[in-house]
């Protein structure tokens, strides 16, 4: 399948797309019960987006739904479904961690002042 890190304008920052396997169709519970999804399982698909000088990027994951999926008066029409989620360098996770964790005693200690 298409994906947007290897198929768009900066594929160098992209692991490219490696194969994925479903193990268990997409399902959701509609008014009639559940309801599978109809997936084409060979468009199936991951890659790593990174960010020039950025600490963090993207897993991305992508695959095809071939019909329209509905439950009540929601539509998810066919076409291309992606699943991304933010991947960050531990060192600068960490960093960021220690700053919110300081700035939250601050504001403690600010309001303990009023």
């Amino acid at each position: 399948g298409t994906m947007p890190g290897a198929h768009g304008p900066r594929p160098h920052l992209s692991s490219g797309c490696c194969k994925l396997e479903l193990l268990s169709p997409g399902k959701f519970t509609s008014m009639n019960g559940e309801v599978e999804l109809d997936l084409d399982e060979d468009s199936a698909c991951w890659e790593v987006i990174l960010r020039e000088n950025a600490p963090a990027g993207q897993l991305l994951l992508g695959v095809d739904l071939k019909t329209n999926a509905q439950r009540n008066d929601a539509v998810l029409p066919a076409g291309r479904l992606f699943l991304n989620v933010a991947l960050w360098d531990p060192v600068v996770l960490t960093d960021h961690r220690a700053q919110l964790h300081a700035a939250s005693k601050m504001h403690d200690a600010i309001t303990e002042m009023k």
